[in-house]
C-alpha cells in the first residue's frame, strides 16, 4: 500500500506529464483557468451522460449553481477529486486505474490528431476559441 506522500507524488508526476502533453500538443493558449474548466466541465458532462444523468436537470443544476457566489479554486478542485473518488468506488472502479489509463491512451495517439480534434470541437462550439484568445 502506497503512503499518502507517495500517492501525493505518482499524481504530482502525472500531472506534471499531462501538463507537458498540453504544451506540447495544443501550446501555452490553452493553459488558462477558464478554457481547462470548460473541458472539465465537458468530461464531467460525458461522465454524467455515461451514468444515465438525465440531460433536462443539468440547466436547473447549473442554475443553483451559480445562484450561490464562487467558492476557491483549490478547495473546488479537491471538492472535485473527492466526488470523483466517491464516484468510481460506486462504480466499483479504480479512479486510479481510470486516469492512468487514460493518460496511457492520449500519450499513445498523434499529435495531428489532438490538433484535428480540438479544430472540430471549435467548429463544433464545443470548445470556446474566445478562452484560447484570451491564454494567447
Amino acid at each position: 500500500m502506497l503512503t499518502p506522500h507517495q500517492t501525493r507524488y505518482t499524481r504530482d508526476k502525472r500531472q506534471t506529464v499531462v501538463r507537458d502533453w498540453i504544451t506540447r500538443v495544443f501550446g501555452l493558449r490553452t493553459l488558462n483557468l477558464r478554457f481547462r474548466a470548460e473541458r472539465v466541465l465537458e468530461e464531467a458532462l460525458e461522465l454524467a451522460q455515461a451514468a444515465g444523468y438525465p440531460q433536462e436537470k443539468i440547466a436547473a443544476l447549473t442554475a443553483k449553481v451559480y445562484a450561490n457566489p464562487p467558492g476557491e479554486v483549490g478547495q473546488e478542485a479537491g471538492g472535485l477529486g473527492l466526488s470523483l473518488l466517491a464516484f468510481c468506488d460506486t462504480a466499483q472502479i479504480s479512479a486510479d486505474e481510470c486516469e492512468e489509463r487514460e493518460i496511457m491512451r492520449v500519450l499513445s495517439k498523434s499529435t495531428a490528431h489532438f490538433k484535428a480534434r480540438i479544430e472540430r470541437k471549435i467548429a463544433d462550439g464545443v470548445c470556446s476559441e474566445d478562452l484560447l484568445e484570451e491564454a494567447a
